[in-house]
C-alpha cells in the first residue's frame, strides 16, 4: 500500500516506513510558504491533509483541508506536490532530509516518500514473508514509481496505458489497466 511506505500481508501490518512528524510539519510548512498557491497534500494514518479540495482530484478520499500548522503528531506515509515537469521535482528536492526521496508520478504529482518505502521494497518483503523468491513473482506496473519493480521481478508487465519509460523495462504488455489487463494476462497465463 501507499507506494511501498505501508506492506500488509493476510491483514497484519508487516513493515511501515513514514516521514517523521517534525520532518514532514517542517517540509510542509517550508513548501506552504515558499510555493503559495501549489497544490499540496499528505497522507497520515489514510487521511489526505491538503492545501486544496481532494475531491477535484481523487474520489472517495478521506480528506481534511488543512493550511498544515495542525497536523496529527505522527508519521507520515507521503506528501504530495502538484507539479507539472521533472525540473519542478527538482526544486522540491532542498526540503528533502538524506532519509527522503521524491519523483514524479502521474506526470503531475511529486511524491516525497521514506528512502526505504518503493514497490520494489515492498515486493521483497513480502516475498521474504511468504517464502517465495522475487524471481517467481509477477508485477504489474504503468508508471514511474513501478519501474524498479518490473525490472527486478521475475517477470515485469506493463499495462497498455502505461509510460514509455515503463514499457520499456518491461518484459510483456499486457491491455490497459481501464480493459481488465491485469486480470486477462492473469487468466490466460496464471489461471
Amino acid at each position: 500500500m501507499h507506494n511501498g511506505a505501508v506492506i500488509y500481508a493476510d491483514d497484519k501490518l508487516i513493515k511501515s516506513y513514514g516521514i517523521l512528524s517534525d520532518v514532514k510539519n517542517d517540509i510542509l510548512q517550508s513548501i506552504n510558504r515558499d510555493f503559495p498557491g501549489n497544490t499540496l497534500s499528505v497522507e497520515i494514518d489514510d487521511i489526505l491533509y491538503a492545501n486544496f479540495d481532494v475531491s477535484t482530484v481523487w474520489n472517495n478520499t478521506e480528506s481534511v483541508q488543512s493550511d498544515f500548522t495542525d497536523l496529527p503528531d505522527e508519521y507520515a506515509d507521503k506528501i504530495i506536490i502538484g507539479v507539472s515537469s521533472f525540473d519542478e521535482i527538482d526544486a522540491f528536492s532542498k526540503y528533502l532530509t538524506e532519509d527522503l526521496y521524491i519523483e514524479m508520478s502521474d506526470g503531475k504529482l511529486g511524491l516525497i516518500m521514506n528512502r526505504k518505502a518503493t514497490k520494489w521494497e515492498a515486493v521483497k518483503l513480502l516475498a521474504n514473508h511468504f517464502n517465495i523468491s522475487t524471481d517467481e513473482v509477477v508485477a504489474f506496473g504503468d508508471d514511474y514509481n513501478d519501474i524498479s519493480m518490473l525490472h527486478e521481478c521475475g517477470i515485469g508487465i506493463a499495462v497498455d496505458n502505461a509510460l514509455d519509460e515503463v514499457k520499456a523495462v518491461a518484459d510483456y504488455n499486457c491491455d490497459t489497466n481501464d480493459n481488465d489487463g491485469v486480470a486477462k494476462w492473469l487468466e490466460e497465463n496464471v489461471l
